[in-house]
């Protein structure tokens, strides 16, 4: 009867601690969704409401980072890192939609042409980026690597690719030739 008792009450605790840690698990991985989702919400406007129309070319990109400026620095507190993306080319505009499977949930966006813009990113580890922003988002960007936006160019999307200059500016985080800091004055920053 002991014996028995004993076992029962190994059984439960086992169960118990396996409860707890799926809580945790849980609730650790609830918490990663939600943070990490902000920065893609921003861009939930742009959801079509009937799935993307046809799409005219379409190639899988690494990784996609959302952040409220034009660069991925680490030292952003609103960043978003989307691996496994698509990029797609439409006649109505840009697409960018998770491949499969799905981690984060993520609808698919489609960035009208009208009012879309690119320009040079702060380069992550010496490659060229890109960051394409929208005339009805403030402060909302979708940094990718300059190839992917080469290859929608090359699927006829109505875009233009920074000059060389501009792009080697970003890369090394130059100050423009025109700006502030060419003039001698001092350039705003995060501390005054």
């Amino acid at each position: 009867m002991l014996q028995l008792l004993g076992e029962i009450g190994d059984i439960v605790s086992r169960g118990l601690s396996l409860a707890m840690g799926l809580g945790v698990f849980l609730a650790i991985m609830t918490m990663m969704v939600r943070t990490r989702l902000v920065p893609w919400r921003w861009f939930a406007r742009f959801t079509p409401r009937y799935g993307l129309p046809p799409e005219i070319a379409s190639e899988a990109m690494g990784v996609v980072f959302v952040s409220n400026v034009p660069s991925h620095d680490m030292l952003n507190l609103r960043f978003g890192r989307y691996f496994a993306q698509r990029i797609g080319v439409h006649r109505e505009g840009l697409s960018i939609r998770p491949r499969r499977p799905n981690f984060y949930f993520q609808s698919p966006i489609l960035l009208p042409w009208d009012g879309l813009h690119i320009q040079p990113s702060a380069a992550f580890i010496g490659k060229a980026d890109i960051a394409i922003s929208h005339e009805r988002m403030d402060d909302a960007y979708l940094i990718v690597a300059a190839r992917h936006i080469e290859f929608a160019i090359r699927h006829g999307a109505p875009l233009t690719m920074p000059d060389k200059d501009a792009m080697k500016r970003a890369s090394r985080k130059l100050a423009p030739p025109d700006g502030p800091t060419a003039r001698g004055e001092r350039e705003p920053g995060i501390f005054r």
